[in-house]
């Protein structure tokens, strides 16, 4: 009877460690977004190039299919780049054309947030200004580069990093279905560490998808 008992008390201990575990992975994977906002704010500066992992819509799953990365190493979606304030990113966005986010919004629509911090002999506040200057410009649906009136997301950065000599010939990639080749979010990322510039933080929530 005692060795019963004893063997009962055991099970039961041993699932409410299991319970709790799982609770604790459960409530720190559900702060990961808050603490990536405050690592975020306090490491970017103004002229850092954002770039995120969307959420799982059509979208995103099409533009990171079409990465010409292997799949295991497939990062990024959507760019931007920071506002003059510090606390902003301007980014293109299909339907909604180029606007400004709070840095909290942009990282709350991500599974997986990147900052790269331009080179000491970059030009940060010109690099944001430049974005500015973009400001309702539409969004570019047919992702043609030879169009300046309507600016796709990393259409916008390349445009802004040209405007100020950081990066003048970022790699262009093929996709179907588009008449014109396209900056594609992974190798823009690449070509702007080939650039000099550095990582200021990441913070990936979950896998990534194929």
């Amino acid at each position: 009877m005692l060795y019963a008992a004893a063997t009962l008390f055991e099970f039961q201990m041993k699932r409410t460690r299991r319970w709790f575990f799982k609770a604790v992975a459960v409530a720190l994977t559900a702060d990961l977004p808050r603490r990536a906002r405050a690592q975020a704010h306090s490491e970017i500066r103004v002229g850092s190039i954002a770039f995120r992992l969307g959420l799982p819509d059509a979208v995103t799953r099409a533009i990171v299919v079409h990465s010409p990365l292997p799949p295991a190493q497939r990062k990024y979606s959507h760019a931007g780049i920071v506002a003059a304030t510090g606390r902003h990113v301007i980014h293109a966005l299909p339907r909604v054309g180029v606007h400004v986010s709070t840095i909290d919004e942009f990282v709350a629509e991500s599974r997986d947030v990147a900052f790269l911090l331009p080179p000491p002999s970059a030009r940060a506040l010109a690099i944001a200004n430049a974005a500015a200057s973009m400001l309702g410009a539409p969004f570019d649906d047919d992702l043609r580069l030879s169009e300046s009136d309507a600016l796709y997301c990393t259409e916008l950065v390349a445009c802004a990093l040209k405007k100020t000599g950081v990066l003048v010939d970022p790699r262009l990639l093929r996709v179907p279905f588009f008449d014109e080749p396209v900056i594609h979010p992974d190798t823009l990322f690449l070509d702007l560490l080939a650039a000099g510039f550095q990582s200021a933080m990441r913070n990936s929530s979950i896998e990534r998808p194929d």
